[in-house]
């Protein structure tokens, strides 16, 4: 199993969106780790909800959209250094996983991705059939 970064894709869609929207898209910090079983992403969300994200795995390319949301602040602001955006990847997913059952959560900033395995079978016996 091999996830790769497909930095053509990323830049496409950014420049689209900064055509779009005149804000850019912001590129969360990502972490991959493998098991024997399974392939797990970690993706830094700060600000975003599970309703504000879109995760699509569609012909071997994975897409993560999110958007961050302006805080609501109560009194006068004395320092912001927080920004909200939008947030883009997006990833090459080459084959050996089981796009069926992957599931996602998002917890405390952080998305977490996990795509099993798929079972791969290494050849089988063909029987002759006699006429």
């Amino acid at each position: 199993m091999d996830i790769e970064r497909s930095a053509i894709l990323e830049q496409g869609s950014a420049d689209a969106a900064e055509a779009s929207d005149a804000q850019p898209f912001l590129t969360p910090a990502v972490d991959v780790y493998e098991t024997e079983d399974r392939i797990v992403m970690l993706i830094d969300l700060p600000g975003v909800v599970p309703s504000d994200v879109d995760i699509d795995l569609q012909h071997g390319v994975l897409t993560i959209l999110a958007k961050a949301k302006k805080r609501q602040a109560e009194g006068r602001c004395l320092l912001l250094e927080y920004s909200p955006g939008n947030y883009f990847r997006s990833f090459h997913v080459t084959d050996g996983i089981d796009g069926k059952n992957t599931n996602a959560s998002l917890s405390d900033g952080v998305l977490t991705i996990v795509f099993p395995k798929s079972v791969r079978r290494s050849g089988c016996a063909v029987p002759i059939i006699n006429d």
